[in-house]
């Protein structure tokens, strides 16, 4: 049997007895469960009680005496702390036998509940409830918190203290992990970002958590998981959604600049409007297809001035994308020709996950005048040899704006003043502003889902959004 090296001397026979019986339990119960009683030794505990009253303090000393014993440091706060939130500790053991003691103890609990501390561990109060104190206030109090409380008589018994150790040991196992998990270097080369939430999903859906060892950055906080890491290939990535417009776009930029200065790579992914070509097949850009940013990059359509003669001179410089990115990207097309690209897998795998969010569509006609309304025009087929069914990739300049594109004569006077533009958007000038303005440069992955008219809908978005997160990961893995 474990002895106890308790310091107070003072205390009984009975007292001794239990302190010993609790050392002896806690050796077995670490034996049977294949750990060590070391295990608690990181814990910080602070150990409540009414000092008004012999049992409540005897109880105190037992469970004070056998912690310490088995490696935890007993922490004494005092309600100036509590009030000022001035504590530190991993769990509380609160021994109560007078209703003042008991509201304090209630009111830990509801500061706990409404501020969702995660210091204060709700369901490791331990509160001691006289027979008198059943159907009461605090009774009911305690019940509406779902607060675990024993009898008087029972407190010291064997299976109260397993269920305070096992308790104990279940929060020493979680803060170790939390410890390793800090230790842990975050340090991403790839910078992922999306506008919106469904594209911020399909890009989730397409990193699945296991494959690309999904985790959390704890010294972002709360905020850890709205910016997931993953693993794609050999690079470390982390993941950001932004918010509409060039303005969010350009923030949410900066901000991931600065708390990850490892970032090399910076790649917009998300869906766009396309620009059509009714009289060339292999420059028809069809819903569905993918436009990546060319050697022009990025052209902000609204950057210039209204002149005084009621005309608008545009004033922009232009920002070329990423060149290792761009020549990652212009190899897979030359190569892939009129074959299977390697994202084509991502694409089935993210209709596996739900076929109907994810499914591709056969509405491919373009309604910008009454007359192809009417005749129901269809578009150009695929070029000879593709399949039809498989998005095409299209390279060139990508026209972005603060303003949604839902006019077809707006879109076709872009097309007159920038021809080489394949798509437009919304967020990209503000992502290659950021990136510049910290020496770096970005590229851009965009899914088509409408032709910016005003017709545009959102029936494409899902399948465009996925389409773009695939491509994205096929050109990761080529880093």
């Amino acid at each position: 049997m474990t002895k106890s090296n308790c310091p107070d001397q003072t205390c009984d026979l009975y007292t001794k007895c239990k302190i010993d019986n609790f050392l002896d339990f806690s050796s077995n119960y670490f034996n049977n469960a294949a750990t060590t009683q070391n295990c608690l030794s990181n814990l910080k505990v602070w150990i409540g009680c009414s000092k008004k009253d012999d049992l409540s303090m005897n109880i105190k000393s037992v469970y004070q005496c056998v912690l310490e014993s088995l490696g935890v440091e007993i922490v004494n706060i005092d309600i100036e702390g509590i009030i000022l939130e001035k504590h530190d500790y991993d769990a509380l053991l609160m021994f109560t036998l007078t209703p003042g003691i008991s509201a304090r103890a209630i009111e830990l609990v509801v500061t706990a509940k409404h501020k969702k501390l995660n210091k204060i561990k709700t369901e490791k109060l331990y509160i001691n409830m006289p027979d008198e104190y059943n159907e009461g206030y605090i009774s009911r109090k305690l019940e509406n918190y779902n607060l675990k409380y024993w009898k008087y008589e029972d407190f010291l018994d064997e299976p109260v203290f397993k269920y305070v150790l096992r308790k104990l040991t279940n929060i020493a196992t979680d803060k170790e992990e939390e410890m390793n998990i800090n230790k842990i270097k975050y340090e991403p080369e790839v910078l992922i970002l999306t506008a919106l939430d469904k594209e911020f999903q399909a890009m989730e859906d397409t990193l699945d958590q296991n494959e690309n060892c999904f985790r959390e950055d704890p010294a972002l906080g709360s905020d850890r998981i709205l910016y997931p890491h993953y693993k794609i290939g050999n690079k470390d990535v982390v993941l950001a959604k932004t918010g509409m417009g060039n303005n969010k776009a350009s923030a949410i930029t900066t901000t991931m600049y600065r708390q990850y200065p490892s970032i090399k790579y910076i790649i917009m992914v998300g869906i766009a409007g396309g620009i059509p070509n009714c009289s060339d097949a292999m420059k028809h850009i069809r819903l569905g297809d993918i436009v990546l940013s060319g050697e022009k990059g990025i052209i902000q359509h609204d950057m210039g001035k209204n002149t005084q003669e009621g005309s608008f001179e545009y004033n922009f410089e232009p920002r070329p994308p990423n060149a290792q990115l761009l020549n990652i990207a212009q190899r897979k097309v030359s190569r892939a020709g009129k074959n299977s690209f390697d994202f084509w897998k991502y694409i089935d795998k993210l209709s596996n996950i739900d076929e109907d969010k994810y499914k591709r569509h056969n509405n491919m006609i373009l309604d910008d005048t009454p007359w192809l309304l009417e005749t129901k025009v269809t578009l150009p087929q695929v070029p000879s040899g593709y399949d039809q069914t498989r998005p095409r990739i299209h390279i060139g300049s990508i026209a972005s704006g603060n303003t949604v594109v839902k006019d077809s004569n707006v879109r076709d006077s872009l097309v007159q003043k920038f021809p080489d533009i394949k798509a437009v958007e919304m967020e990209s000038s503000g992502v290659a502003d950021a990136s510049w303005l910290v020496g770096k440069d970005c590229f851009v992955i965009r899914g088509i889902c409408d032709y910016c008219n005003s017709s545009k809908t959102k029936e494409w978005q899902e399948y465009a959004a996925g389409v773009a997160s695939a491509f994205a990961k096929e050109i990761i893995e080529a880093l």
